[in-house]
């Protein structure tokens, strides 16, 4: 059965290109030669190996390989403008194909947060049915080793999309400084796999999903933890209740979330273990 591949998923290949751009007083050329990596675009990217000056680039910090994707707030020309760390997925004209009915996106991370910065990890889809965000991951949480991240995603029939990652700010403005190296991802549990019963790491859905009083939310844990911390978010990154904060056994549990002192809207629920970072939007109505 077919799988969904991404290209240069680990960072892995990348090509010195040379950049032609017109300066004042024109009609003079500046030209430069930046590191890209393969089936990637957008942003901008160092003249060399872990070079920081720019806010994307190749970094030898790399979780497998030689080589991950470093990205970082900073100072990309005289006149002081910030730059905001974004990079989309470009194949395809923008658009890769996802196949196989992917149900969970995953990879691994390091991120050091200033200001409450957070990294944005979000996978788009598109068919003739569907036409929006699949998953996302928002954390603003540093990690200074490489934490695993997954993405859970509701089986969908074949289309296409693409994979933003972005630093940001709920307050709008980023800090310089903050960083985050990603490295080897992948699409994994396929739907059409039949799937054993041991148990997996990831927050399900909650029920019922739009709510108005109560919902239910749940989480699976493929081992014991010391750590785990359920939380809910506004879409701020303020922490409006907190679920679960300490140890937890290997399984399946789940959680009556009430709505006491909410407004209706969308909120974050976010799943933090040392297995790795997973989030789900919930929807509160009136």
């Amino acid at each position: 059965n077919a799988q969904t591949v991404i290209p240069n998923a680990s960072f892995e290949q990348w090509s010195l290109d040379t950049i032609v751009t017109l300066v004042d007083p024109t009609p003079t050329f500046d030209t430069f030669t930046v590191f890209r990596p393969h089936g990637w675009g957008g942003g901008m990217f160092g003249s060399d190996t872990n070079d920081t000056t720019h806010s994307l680039y190749r970094s030898t910090d790399a979780h497998s390989g030689l080589y991950a994707l470093g990205g970082k707030e900073t100072l990309i020309d005289s006149l002081g403008v910030e730059a905001r760390s974004f990079l989309r997925y470009r194949f395809d004209s923008l658009e890769f194909p996802i196949v196989g009915r992917p149900r969970a996106f995953e990879g691994w991370f390091k991120f050091h947060s200033i200001g409450n910065d957070y990294l944005h990890i979000v996978v788009y889809f598109i068919n003739q049915n569907y036409n929006g965000i699949l998953g996302f991951l928002l954390d603003s949480s540093s990690h200074e080793s490489y934490t695993h991240f997954s993405i859970p995603l509701p089986p969908k029939d074949s289309g296409s999309g693409d994979i933003d990652i972005s630093i940001g700010n709920m307050q709008g403005v980023t800090h310089l400084g903050t960083e985050f190296v990603i490295d080897d991802l992948d699409f994994t549990d396929y739907a059409f796999v039949a799937q054993p019963n041991n148990v997996t790491f990831g927050i399900e859905q909650n029920y019922p999903n739009p709510f108005r009083e109560g919902t239910t939310i749940g989480y699976v844990l493929s081992a014991d933890c010391d750590n785990v911390r359920l939380e809910v978010l506004n879409l701020l990154g303020e922490r409006v209740a907190l679920l679960k904060d300490g140890p937890d056994l290997k399984g399946e549990h789940q959680f009556l979330f009430s709505r006491e002192g909410l407004t209706p809207g969308t909120y974050v629920c976010r799943l933090i273990s040392p297995q790795g970072i997973s989030s789900r939007f919930i929807q509160l109505i009136h």
